[in-house]
């Protein structure tokens, strides 16, 4: 996090993320919603803000990746299973994502090619 926000500012950022709601931060840090929303106007604040989502975020994205073998396993489980329903509802699941993340692995490689172009006109 950001070394230029205040104390309270950290305060109120570790808040926001364990309480999810903004009402709830700003009492457990102990400001009023009109220093709140001052802060959101900081460019520093917003900065360390994303930041901390970011962190936050990605320890999610790593918590997920850690169960993805398990959750894959039991979806080819239930292409085994007894019911038809299962079965079908199984399959629909692993096709959907996997199209799903065709389309995203389609989008981070057209994003990069859009930033490297880019990159080529800024030299």
């Amino acid at each position: 996090m950001s070394k230029t926000v205040t104390v309270r500012q950290r305060r109120l950022i570790a808040s926001l993320l364990s309480t999810g709601n903004s009402s709830e931060a700003v009492r457990e840090a102990g400001i009023s919603r009109t220093t709140f929303y001052r802060w959101l106007r900081d460019p520093q604040f917003t900065a360390a803000l994303r930041e901390a989502e970011s962190e936050a975020l990605a320890e999610v994205q790593r918590r997920l990746l850690s169960l993805a073998e398990d959750a894959a396993g039991t979806l080819g489980d239930g292409l085994g299973a007894q019911s038809e329903v299962t079965r079908l509802r199984a399959a629909d699941l692993i096709l959907g994502r996997l199209l799903q993340l065709r389309e995203l692995i389609d989008l981070d490689r057209r994003v990069s090619d859009l930033e490297s172009e880019v990159q080529k006109w800024a030299d």
